[in-house]
């Protein structure tokens, strides 16, 4: 009877498991199954650049191309390899009697599971959130924001009003969205004759570090932000979101360095400056240079918001495995195996792993560490299979790369942080590096080369 090596999920971490269990199971008493509700790979570090990529002219045609730009087809990374592809969605696990149950073709049984189902966005309770912005998870999204930016701006124009953006959440993803719309609004402006000093980019960000960067990488961020004339607030609790308004306690970051409130005249409430003891009124306070400042909740106009402040594992993952104290993440031991269940392996976002850089806190969701996940679990499979002893698991720290507009980027490596023209090649031939090994040579230098092409149009 044949055993099957399942793999949910065909991201990062589920994509470098089939492969190395390809090149390495040759028993045909052992079937690899790679399941996943699309047929597609995405390539998420270029979400953004499809987000705000320029169209002369917007087309079916051209959004088809946008769109192949990370939207790898999974056919193409499995091809000539032993793996089934299930293209289906999971509705339920039962890890004890080890069944998978699929939407369309019911229960498959399994020997071991590797479970890399990725994650959702997590709108974190923020009421109207959801309704009135657009997420920023897969291709969709991002078609859907690039569309609608060539839309506003052409509305705005005819209607001579004020134009603003703003972007809710300063990781990694934000602050490239946030970056790379600079450029996208540029040509819109000339697109449309519309008039620079009209057009507001916002980002908000919850604490006082961007791109989970320390402070050296955020205070470079900072600065690049300002040079391009963006408005950045820190420190800043979003409440509520209606349809054009959000309401929260906001501390904007001007170019000489120094914070202050924002508020517009109309919502104005509460008296500014306060000590720490009046914070519970508006539950909000930031401290600078040794001095509290009590933030008012107060308003503030946008046009188009874009979400970017979170994500959490996967639901169906947090209801069957997930523990409450690990925000419903798996948690593993030293193998990357579930704790409770010896058979299912758990990787990328799915998985609580301990980060040993950082004692007490999570490794980051990131592709690089999902990667790197992904060989140590296919290593451990493979001893299992031959009755060897696993190998424990030893987390990299990882490498930030981080493009910050133009053809600019960040480079930070422990208290290493550098920017410039260099590092945004370097980050495009990491994507070329990591098309070589998934796809037949021919087919990942073209889909580099178009990429390249398309989101330089920018710059």
């Amino acid at each position: 009877m044949v055993k099957n090596i399942v793999i949910l999920g065909a991201g990062f971490a589920g994509i470098r498991v089939a492969r190395e269990l390809s090149k390495k199971i040759h028993d045909k008493q052992y079937a690899i199954v790679l399941v996943d509700k699309a047929d597609i790979h995405m390539y998420t570090p270029d979400l953004y650049e499809v987000a705000s990529s320029f169209h002369k002219r917007i087309t079916k045609t051209c959004l088809t191309r946008l769109r192949s730009t990370v939207a790898i087809p999974v056919r193409k990374i499995i091809a000539k390899r032993p793996i089934v592809f299930i293209h289906d969605e999971v509705v339920d696990i039962d890890p004890k009697n080890h069944q998978v149950k699929l939407k369309k073709e019911g229960k498959i049984n399994y020997e071991i599971l590797v479970v890399a189902l990725g994650s959702v966005t997590n709108y974190c309770g923020i009421q109207g959130m959801e309704k009135n912005s657009f997420s920023m998870k897969n291709v969709k999204d991002a078609l859907k924001i690039n569309c609608e930016l060539d839309q506003l701006v052409q509305k705005h124009q005819k209607e001579k009003k004020k134009l603003v953006i703003t972007i809710g959440g300063g990781g990694a993803c934000g602050v490239e969205t946030a970056a790379e719309l600079v450029g996208s609004l540029r040509k819109l402006e000339k697109k449309y004759n519309y008039p620079r000093e009209k057009l507001i980019i916002r980002l908000i960000e919850g604490s006082d570090v961007l791109a989970g960067l320390k402070e050296k990488g955020t205070r470079c961020i900072k600065k690049r932000f300002q040079n391009l004339g963006m408005e950045v607030f820190m420190n800043t609790k979003i409440l509520k979101v209606n349809k054009k308004n959000i309401v929260g306690t906001f501390v904007k970051l001007h170019c000489d360095g120094k914070m202050s409130h924002f508020f517009e005249m109309q919502n104005r409430a509460g008296k500014g400056v306060s000590d720490n003891n009046t914070s519970r009124r508006f539950g909000k306070t930031v401290r600078e240079k040794g001095h509290f400042f009590e933030l008012p909740v107060c308003s503030m106009n946008y046009d188009m918001l874009i979400w970017t402040g979170g994500v959490m594992v996967n639901p169906l993952i947090q209801k069957i495995f997930g523990e409450k104290n690990l925000k419903g993440a798996i948690q593993t031991n030293t193998f990357l195996q579930s704790v409770r269940f010896p058979s299912v392996f758990a990787a990328g976002d799915n998985a609580y792993v301990e980060n040993s850089f950082h004692t007490g806190n999570r490794l980051p969701m990131l592709a690089q560490i999902a990667l790197h996940e992904g060989t140590a679990i296919a290593k451990n499979i493979i001893r299992r299979i031959h009755g060897k002893s696993l190998l424990p698991y030893m987390p990299k720290e990882a490498i930030c790369l981080i493009p910050i507009g133009g053809k600019d980027a960040l480079f930070s490596f422990k208290k290493h942080v550098f920017t410039g023209a260099f590092f945004w090649w370097l980050r495009r031939l990491v994507s070329l590096k990591y098309y070589l090994e998934i796809l037949p040579l021919k087919y990942a230098f073209h889909m580099w080369v178009r990429g390249a092409e398309i989101f330089t149009e920018n710059d």
